[in-house]
């Protein structure tokens, strides 16, 4: 299974180094399909070669998913424009957005081959292959069947899905660690009862719950692509977890693109470009970012509900 996926990673990484399209996004997506194995797999692999590879693969996914904001926002904003009813927005302020997101990622492709060409990269496909040896792992993990490890490998994945969507929102003033994501969700909207700390606690809260979700489906995919049999149940209920990760996702991308928008609004006033466009945009995302927040709470009681029904009570 992590053979298989560094082996994907070494192809995309070429495919990165000629500049194919969509190859960093697949090449990012590689990375942390093997974080998500890493993480589903501890207990099995020594606790301090977890932590080590889990920091490295975070690492290259960081400076991989700086270059995908780049596609993503054109992407997004070609969405959002294209939506709007003619004579909204001028084709000049439409080309003004389109150029400002064109230059959202100056320089990543260039950190990005130097990432690559790097030693500390090439130690860690090293130390991948060796992983995929078995090198590292357990006597435990070599004792179990190939089902049995799956079992265990996709369970604990679907579980921190279950922990991560069921943490509750802290009391008024209470010190919590946040994002800088969450923060800024916390001060640009206002959700009935919660203060903004409250707020950015409840994005964060549905962020980590999507990173779960997908971290739950790349698990399961390895899983089949080695032909590695979880059982019907969790395989049913890594489904499951990838539907709500959708739904999840409209929110977190609404969130991303509301502060770009925030930044070019900032940035157009500096420059004395015409702001009426990007406020339009700007206001549209900041209500399908409220709007999806009011729904949230109702969205992770259901998933934690349904990946319930779905899970095994024991096998």
């Amino acid at each position: 299974m992590i053979s298989h996926l560094t082996s994907q990673l070494q192809r995309w990484d070429f495919a990165v180094r000629i500049e194919a399209e969509d190859s960093v996004h697949q090449m990012r997506v590689r990375s942390r399909a093997l974080r998500s194995v890493l993480q589903a797999s501890r207990g099995f692999v020594a606790e301090d070669v977890v932590a080590d590879m889990e920091q490295r693969l975070k690492d290259l996914a960081r400076v991989l998913g700086d270059a995908r904001d780049q596609e993503v926002a054109l992407e997004r904003l070609d969405v959002l424009l294209d939506g709007q009813p003619a004579g909204v927005l001028s084709g000049a302020a439409k080309e003004e957005l389109r150029e400002a997101a064109s230059h959202l990622g100056t320089g990543t492709g260039r950190a990005v081959r130097r990432e690559l060409d790097s030693q500390d990269y090439l130690q860690l496909v090293r130390d991948l292959h060796a992983l995929g040896r078995g090198e590292g792992f357990t006597e435990e993990a070599a004792a179990l069947s190939d089902r049995k490890f799956a079992k265990a490998v996709l369970g604990a994945a679907l579980n921190r899905v279950v922990v991560t969507a069921s943490t509750t929102t802290p009391e008024p003033g209470a010190e919590v660690s946040l994002s800088d994501m969450a923060m800024d969700v916390g001060e640009r909207i206002a959700l009935p009862g919660k203060d903004a700390l409250q707020t950015a606690a409840a994005f964060e809260v549905l962020h980590e719950t999507r990173k779960a979700a997908k971290s739950a489906r790349y698990v399961s995919e390895a899983l089949g692509r080695a032909h590695a049999k979880a059982g019907k149940k969790r395989i049913r209920a890594a489904a499951v977890a990838k539907d709500y990760q959708d739904d999840l996702g409209v929110i977190t991308d609404a969130a991303v693109m509301e502060e770009w928008l925030a930044r070019a609004a900032r940035s157009f006033q500096r420059t004395g470009k015409d702001r009426y466009a990007v406020g339009v945009l700007h206001g549209m995302e900041l209500t399908e970012l409220r709007n999806g927040m009011l729904e949230a709470a109702e969205i992770l009681e259901d998933l934690v509900e349904d990946l319930r029904d779905e899970l095994p009570s024991q096998d």
